[in-house]
């Protein structure tokens, strides 16, 4: 669920917001003069960001990284992309070379130079699947768990990007916090909607949202007509500035008027705004119950379990596979997964409990997964 910060005056938007682009082939373009540049939509999107006059330069920090392995195309933003830097003066801080370090890059850029009390977003586009999706979304949790809102763009040109759907919602901040475009054309519409994060306009809501039991109800005045029997509500408080918002199945954050070094979280509860200026990172919702920050997100485990899935039925409905082809991709399965499991253990990472007893969990099904696909080809 796309988070949308709906406001219905001018951006009030506090965020510091990190643009990583995948520099491929994908999103190369010729010029005429033999040279490259990158593709005119990823213009609109830095441009956007930059020069658009309703992003208070106050309350709205950019940085714009590229990554690629070979480099090749780095340049073009450089020497070739005259448009961008013309009218910007603006090349990318910095170059990583894929996807999972570009990640780990945005997330240490939010760390070391975020503000206190800013949301952090990361704006990933990308043009296919990673290469590495475990280590990928190893650094995808990691900034998820840092308070970091991860949104990916999935860009084809000419047609769909080679990512699927799954991976691209392990990806993002949640299952549906993603886009796909299939040609320039939709990449530069798509500008406006990516925006909507940090200061659309106003949106009516068409459906109703959910929302977490834990919310907190703001103080609220009731006055009541007798001629017309009609109760009003006023907000006071926190939730007076969650009244000038709208929220569409979300969570939104604004600054707390009264302390800078917080903000209020807002939620829609059925059919009214309740809020908490709880000091609770960025993603994350006041659980009353239990007194503490909680992330209403499916656990490692079960993400990982649905990424597992997929990945052996996608291997073993190969019908023009031999058995040991299968075998082989699915030993090379497990060896990925052990990969993983190192690295996060040599990292001290919070998931190591999760991804060892995982481990187990998904050797068994690729064992009873084969033994069933050998005797469907028998």
């Amino acid at each position: 669920m796309l988070l949308l910060l709906l406001n219905k005056t001018a951006c009030q938007g506090f965020a510091d917001i990190v643009i990583a682009i995948d520099d491929s082939s994908s999103t190369q373009r010729s010029t005429s003069s033999g040279g490259v540049e990158v593709a005119p939509g990823q213009f609109s999107l830095a441009e956007y960001y930059i020069q658009n006059s309703l992003l208070n330069t106050d309350n709205i920090n950019i940085a714009l990284m590229a990554h690629s392995f070979s480099g090749r195309v780095l340049s073009g933003f450089s020497n070739d992309s005259t448009s961008l830097n013309a009218s910007l003066t603006f090349t990318p801080q910095y170059s990583i070379s894929n996807t999972a370090s570009g990640l780990g890059t945005s997330t240490d850029l939010h760390l070391q130079t975020g503000r206190s009390g800013a949301a952090r977003f990361t704006i990933l586009l990308l043009d296919s699947g990673t290469s590495n999706i475990f280590i990928t979304f190893a650094q995808a949790s990691r900034a998820r768990d840092n308070g970091v809102y991860v949104m990916p763009v999935a860009f084809g040109n000419d047609g769909a990007p080679s990512v699927s759907d799954l991976e691209l919602s392990l990806l993002g901040a949640n299952n549906a916090a993603f886009f796909k475009v299939n040609d320039d054309a939709d990449l530069i519409g798509l500008v406006t909607s990516i925006t909507a994060v940090v200061c659309p306009g106003r949106i009516s809501t068409t459906s109703a949202a959910t929302t977490s039991p834990n919310t907190v109800t703001p103080t609220t005045t009731t006055s009541v007509t007798q001629n017309t029997e009609m109760t009003s509500t006023t907000p006071s408080g926190p939730a007076a500035a969650c009244s000038e918002l709208e929220l569409i199945n979300s969570i939104a954050h604004v600054r707390d008027p009264s302390d800078e070094a917080k903000f209020i979280q807002c939620f829609q509860n059925v059919s009214e705004i309740t809020s908490t200026s709880m000091f609770c990172k960025f993603g994350t919702l006041w659980n009353d119950d239990l007194g503490t920050c909680t992330e209403p997100v499916d656990t490692p485990t079960e993400i990982l379990t649905k990424l597992w899935l997929q990945k052996i039925l996608r291997i073993c409905h190969l019908d023009h596979l031999s058995i040991e082809d299968i075998r082989r991709r699915l030993n090379r399965a497990i060896g990925s997964l052990d990969d993983l499991a190192t690295v996060i253990r040599r990292r001290k990472l919070k998931w190591y409990g999760h991804i060892t007893r995982f481990q187990g969990f998904a050797k068994t099904i690729l064992q009873e997964t084969v033994q069933g696909d050998i005797k469907r080809k028998r």
